[in-house]
């Protein structure tokens, strides 16, 4: 997991993107055109699941539901696939990206997991704020999140929710 500031335009998000070698991205959809102005500057990208706050309309281009379109498909360049899938040109370049409403990744399939992950596996990377130079990615630990949960946990009863007010990035 690699939380980005959303607010990030081309060249920082592209240095997190290729730097923490992300594959797959979920990109709320008011973010969605920075991404595909990069193009082929992100060099490992290859699957974009795209929430839309609901997904109801996962693409601002969405016609509304009931006006003779899929509203699950997203209307890219290269046309849609069917069942909530897309692939298209992005908006610069010649990258080929799969677009998935955020959705689909509610139906996943009944494979079983990959095996168990040890604590000091990297759960995130998180990056400084680059102040002095581009970002640098801190990879956090599993190990880490545990210490840094364990605390507040304790003042917790099971039937309470843990609110958080800060964003993933904000570190």
């Amino acid at each position: 997991m690699v939380p980005v500031n959303e607010a990030y335009k081309a060249g920082m998000l592209r240095h997190q993107a290729n730097n923490s070698g992300a594959k797959l991205a979920v990109v709320w959809t008011g973010h969605l055109q920075v991404w595909r102005e990069l193009g082929d500057a992100l060099t490992e990208l290859k699957m974009v699941f795209v929430y839309a706050g609901g997904d109801i309309h996962p693409h601002p281009a969405s016609p509304a539901k009931g006006e003779g379109h899929d509203s699950n498909a997203l209307p890219l360049e290269g046309g849609g696939l069917g069942g909530g899938e897309s692939r298209g040109k992005t908006g610069c370049g010649q990258s080929t990206w799969t677009y998935l409403p955020f959705s689909s990744l509610q139906h996943a399939d009944d494979s079983p997991l990959p095996p168990a992950v040890e604590y000091w596996d990297p759960m995130a990377i998180f990056y400084t704020s680059g102040t002095t130079g581009p970002s640098k990615g801190v990879l956090y630990s599993y190990a880490q999140a545990h210490a840094t949960a364990t605390p507040p946990a304790k003042l917790c009863s099971p039937d309470d929710i843990f609110y958080m007010t800060l964003p993933m990035f904000h570190v």
